[in-house]
């Protein structure tokens, strides 16, 4: 329909034929949505109701629905009877709600997804529904019996038909069930699992979060979490998690040797030996032993051996030899070997003394281990190894006597694997 421009009539300011005029364009403003399922009685009365054209919004368009009546309403029995005109929400199609008979009617209640649109009062016998018998109940046009007061698609509003949705809502509800689309408009229900293993091995099931991360810690391998350092002999206990262990170790080292002006330089201490271990399977717990340093060496004495290192029975490694005093210089200490692991590796030996005569004679330097270079010397006292499992230097002298450096003690470090 086309649209008039409301102005409020007002018959004190505007002149006979502008009031009227207005009167008219405030009708028509006001017909569609005033008049829409008007409920009243025939223009010649029978026993039906007569609703006037109306329209309704579907969610995606305006269904205008024509004139239409009641089929015949029969008069009641014995007692007053009142019966509701209503309207189907969706397609505007009318129909009556037959009431109960009493003394006192009350009104039937609406079915579901139906609009009432009037009372009717119904007296024993009548013949003829008259205006005076029809009270007019529209309200807003929502269906009774939803939970919707607003219009479609308006928050808290009806909700617009959707395939996806009637997908869903065909479901049966279950324990640990989810649904899932299939396709468009299609759905199932697929089963959510917590298993810690994953046994089932489904390509539709949903794992919980709890579950995929207990799989993960327990079967993705690789993952550092834990390091563990022994400057001194004790127990290594395995953490609940580790799957696996790389023990790398470093056998004690020999001392320099000393010596005076009678003598030449003291021979360096060797380094201990040193492996790299890749253990798959560690016991809970395992011992852990660290080779001693070597002592070194006093005044014309050769250094003493370091001790050996291991990592339970999986790897080990030998001490480095002390250095040796001789008047022709003196002989640098063996480095240590090792055995039993992924990778054994020779300790560096200790170098030998200077043969110098007079007052010039140097010690020899401590050799290196995996972990470092060994103790450093002159015409002085030999220093002791720095690096875990490194060799202790030789003395020099320069017109007295100097001790050799004492081996540095050896370690082990134990990295765990998830």
């Amino acid at each position: 329909m086309t649209v008039s421009t409301p102005i409020q009539p007002d018959y004190t300011a505007q002149d006979g034929s502008t009031y009227k005029a207005n009167i008219d364009g405030a009708v028509d403003v006001a017909k569609r949505i005033g008049w829409a399922f008007a409920p009243h009685a025939q223009s010649t009365p029978d026993m039906t109701v007569r609703v006037e054209a109306g329209h309704l919004w579907s969610g995606a368009a305006v269904t205008d629905v024509a004139v239409q009546s009641t089929t015949t309403i029969t008069a009641p029995a014995v007692n007053p009877r009142n019966d509701l005109v209503v309207i189907s929400g969706t397609t505007g199609d009318v129909s009556t709600i037959t009431g109960v008979e009493s003394a006192s009617p009350s009104d039937p209640a609406v079915t579901a997804g139906f609009i009432p649109l009037a009372r009717v009062r119904l007296t024993v016998g009548m013949t003829e529904i008259t205006n005076a018998d029809i009270d007019d109940i529209r309200a807003l046009l929502v269906p009774a019996g939803t939970a919707a007061t607003r219009n479609v698609g308006e928050a808290g509003g009806v909700q617009s038909y959707s395939a996806e949705l009637a997908a869903v809502g065909g479901l049966t509800s279950a324990a640990n069930k989810m649904p899932r689309f299939t396709g468009s408009g299609t759905a199932d229900l697929v089963d959510f699992l917590d298993e810690d293993d994953m046994a089932s091995n489904s390509d539709t099931a949903i794992a919980s979060q709890q579950s995929i991360r207990t799989y993960i810690d327990n079967n993705a391998g690789g993952g550092l979490h834990h390091v563990t350092a022994f400057t001194a002999s004790g127990t290594w206990t395995k953490h609940a998690d580790t799957k696996a262990v790389l023990a790398v170790g470093v056998g004690g080292a020999g001392g320099g040797a000393g010596t005076n002006d009678a003598d030449r330089g003291g021979g360096g201490g060797g380094a201990g030996g040193a492996f790299i271990a890749w253990i798959t399977s560690p016991g809970t717990t395992e011992t852990v032993t660290i080779g001693a340093a070597g002592t070194a060496g006093s005044e014309l004495t050769n250094g003493g051996s370091g001790g050996t290192t291991s990592f339970g029975s999986h790897a080990s490694a030998t001490g480095g030899s002390g250095g040796s005093h001789g008047n022709l210089g003196g002989n640098g200490g063996a480095g240590g070997s090792a055995s039993g692991a992924t990778i054994n590796i020779d300790g560096g030996g200790g170098g030998g003394g200077s043969t110098s005569g007079g007052s010039q004679a140097c010690g020899g330097v401590g050799g290196s281990s995996l972990l470092g270079g060994g103790g450093r010397t002159g015409r002085i006292t030999g220093a002791a190894g720095a690096a875990y499992g490194s060799g202790g230097a030789g003395g020099g002298h320069d017109g007295g006597a100097k001790f050799g450096g004492a081996g540095k003690a050896g370690i082990v470090f134990v990295l765990e694997f998830k």
